[in-house]
């Protein structure tokens, strides 16, 4: 009898955690950090409040944004900043450093050289200026190398 009961209350105990759990994900809990919000639409919420939130939400350009934005958040803005490909990449460009011709090039870490893929293709290397406190080749350089390409080059 005691081994029933205690069966009955254990299952009126998971019971009663299910239901609360059903009734949490059941909830509209608003905007939470991290959220993804891409296509989504906001438009009827107040977010004046909420600048530190916004710059966590994963957004594209279908999402529909409210009237109500803090001062400072603006998702065309920041959409725009979005697609630099940082790195001065654009100043290479500029100077008319296009990768043009050449096969792959990898800004990385130090490569192993004498790596049996690429070894006989590469067509200039430079040891990265910063990262020579690594006194082996770092792992990530060999993965990122495409063993197919023609000639290869590394800055």
């Amino acid at each position: 009898m005691r081994k029933r009961t205690g069966m009955i209350m254990s299952l009126m105990a998971l019971a009663v955690l299910a239901a609360a759990a059903l009734v949490y994900l059941g909830q509209d809990r608003g905007l939470q950090p991290f959220d993804d919000v891409q296509g989504k639409s906001l438009e009827k919420l107040d977010l004046r409040a909420c600048e530190d939130l916004l710059r966590t939400q994963r957004f594209d350009t279908r999402t529909r944004w409210p009237a109500r934005l803090p001062a400072g958040f603006d998702p065309v803005e920041i959409m725009e900043t979005g697609k630099d490909p940082g790195l001065g990449i654009r100043q290479l460009h500029a100077r008319g450093i296009t990768g043009k011709g050449v096969g792959v090039a990898i800004i990385d870490g130090p490569l192993r050289l004498d790596h049996v893929e690429y070894k006989d293709r590469i067509a200039y290397y430079r040891p990265p200026s910063g990262f020579m406190r690594f006194k082996q080749p770092v792992y990530h350089a060999s993965m990122v190398t495409n063993p197919t390409s023609i000639n290869l080059a590394f800055f």
